[in-house]
């Protein structure tokens, strides 16, 4: 009998672990996106040259060889494997598979590592055509060059990304309500999607306000772009 309480204690310990560190995570992650989503934001009042600014700012917060592994790679790793594993280990099925936090999960994981190959890593390859494309020259032209050059594959991307993102920020919001502050009244599902939106469409309308702009980097730093691109092999396709 000791030997069959045994694990799951274990497991109850485990799961009690995993969800601390998914829910203390997710603050980390939630200043992140509020900096990284505030430049499309100022696009809607002040065009790519808002953005750009913006932009700036929000490096000197999270783009530091200390502040980004600590307030954006390891928050992330450990809401993604803590709840990886707490959905493994759990003794019963968690939540529905189709529920849109799980959804909205499963999908950020698909839209997320493109993103973040297109705006960080590929753009660092020192090979030609790229020729290392750096943080002075990365800014909202590279993403005004994408639209126009693009279209279809940036725009789904930028839809599915955000709009993954801010229906699993709200679901988790209201997780972390019910949790830690069950005397809060919170949103019902129709409330939670009227939030997401709220939160997606001004990221969305300043990239549209963006993408109406005249294209003012060089042809050079154009062509450069346009490789960072044609390394996914989504923008090979014409579309």
């Amino acid at each position: 009998m000791s030997d069959e309480k045994e694990p799951k204690g274990f497991r109850t310990k485990m799961m009690s672990v995993l969800t601390k560190l998914a829910h203390g995570s997710a603050p980390f992650l939630s200043v992140f996106l509020l900096v990284h989503l505030s430049a499309p934001i100022s696009a809607n009042v002040g065009g790519s040259h808002a953005a750009s600014n913006m932009m700036l700012l929000g490096r000197e917060y999270y783009q530091t060889e200390l502040g980004e592994k600590a307030l954006w790679v390891a928050p992330l790793a450990i809401h993604v494997l803590s709840a990886s594993v707490k959905r493994l280990i759990a003794p019963t099925r968690l939540r529905p598979l189709r529920s849109a936090l799980t959804v909205s999960a499963w999908s950020a994981l698909i839209f997320y590592p493109v993103h973040v190959a297109l705006h960080r890593l590929i753009p660092e390859d020192v090979t030609m055509p790229i020729g290392a494309v750096g943080p002075s020259e990365l800014d909202w032209e590279f993403v005004k060059t994408g639209l126009a050059r693009f279209p279809i594959q940036n725009w789904a991307l930028y839809a599915g990304l955000i709009a993954s993102i801010a229906t699993h920020w709200m679901e988790g919001v209201n997780i972390l309500r019910a949790t830690y502050m069950r005397g809060m009244q919170g949103l019902g599902p129709r409330g939670r999607k009227v939030a997401a939106a709220a939160v997606a469409l001004p990221v969305l309308t300043g990239l549209w306000f963006v993408s109406k702009e005249p294209l003012l980097a060089f042809g050079s730093l154009m062509e450069r772009y346009e490789a960072v691109f044609l390394k996914v092999p989504l923008f090979q396709v014409k579309l």
